[in-house]
């Protein structure tokens, strides 16, 4: 910079004194010497000409514009995995539809740069609706055994007679009381599987099954083998997001 000034004031004071030949090699010298001074500003510059692109500040507008694409693909996506997710229960796509859009999505997402982690994060209504289709057969298979377990007091209940004898009514009553909680039963379930924290969804129901107090032991144990592969399916989902047996959704 020194160097440039120098010469410049050279090509001024030559050109006062009437040296114009030697204040042109100055002047010229001083803009070449510039351009090197600032070269690495530019990609490209031709001989002395005043051609020339400006690298870093359209490198930076071009990290400002990808910010910008990569902000607004994350404000998409979520509209997208929350429509494909819930949106779609009200129908409309098949599974192989669903799951090829989700696909693509997600390719693109990458090949902007956003991260695997924070794709996951956007999808997770989409994780929480495949959840629930996982572990939906559980919530069926608990249901036949509360079902059952309801014909069960409803015959103690006419076993004890009508009218109910004096002796038997606090075992009647403890029945009665039993009977509309079986109905909660499957409701709370149902609620349990659809849930936005997806992946606690397994240990929950088998704190559920394990925990019941309808359920005798023998019966908890013959519904968890019954359903050994389903717990593997929603295990697999909720460690890695990926599906063991794509059968099961349909696809």
């Amino acid at each position: 910079m020194l160097a440039v000034m120098g010469l410049s004031f050279a090509a001024v004071w030559l050109g006062s004194i009437d040296k114009s030949d030697a204040a042109s090699i100055a002047a010229a010298l001083a803009f070449g010497l510039c351009i090197f001074v600032f070269l690495y500003r530019f990609k490209r510059f031709k001989g002395l000409g005043f051609e020339g692109e400006l690298w870093e500040q359209e490198m930076e507008k071009a990290s400002e514009i990808r910010r910008s694409l990569r902000d607004l693909a994350e404000q998409a996506s979520e509209n997208i995995y929350w429509d494909l997710g819930p949106g779609s229960r009200v129908g409309g796509k098949s599974p192989n539809e669903l799951f090829s859009i989700v696909k693509r999505t997600d390719q693109n997402l990458e090949s902007i740069g956003i991260e695997r982690q924070k794709i996951d994060e956007l999808k997770r209504p989409w994780h929480k609706c495949v959840m629930r289709d996982l572990a939906y057969p559980i919530v069926e298979r608990i249901g036949v055994a509360a079902q059952n377990r309801r014909k069960n007091i409803e015959a103690e209940m006419e076993a004890i007679g009508n009218p109910v004898p004096a002796e038997k009514l606090p075992e009647f009553e403890a029945l009665a009381r039993e009977r509309p909680k079986i109905a909660e039963v499957v409701k709370e379930l149902d609620k349990l599987i659809w849930r936005d924290d997806y992946e606690t969804v397994p240990n929950r129901l088998r704190n559920a099954i394990k925990g019941s107090d309808w359920l005798v032991a023998d019966e908890q144990q013959e519904i968890l083998l019954d359903m050994a592969e389903e717990f593997n399916d929603i295990d697999g989902y909720a460690a890695n997001r990926t599906i063991r047996r794509p059968q099961q959704l349909g696809l």
